[in-house]
């Protein structure tokens, strides 16, 4: 059995392991959201600030008619 780093929390974990067992990294994506992998949460984080952004922006420019 051999390791490779997980690419979220650089865990060791084999490379025959669906998902790291420390930080829940899906090696094999099957689609969906794991919000015990780092990479996911940090999405979800930016699409949210993104969204409060744009509707921040609308609101000011509507605002200025």
């Amino acid at each position: 059995m051999s390791l490779q780093p997980c690419p979220s929390c650089e865990n060791q974990v084999s490379t025959e392991a669906d998902t790291c067992p420390k930080c829940g990294h899906r090696f094999h994506y099957a689609g969906g959201l794991n919000m015990k992998d780092p990479v996911h949460v940090l999405g979800v984080l930016i699409c949210i600030a993104l969204v409060i952004g744009a509707v921040m922006y609308i609101q000011m420019v509507s605002g200025a008619q």
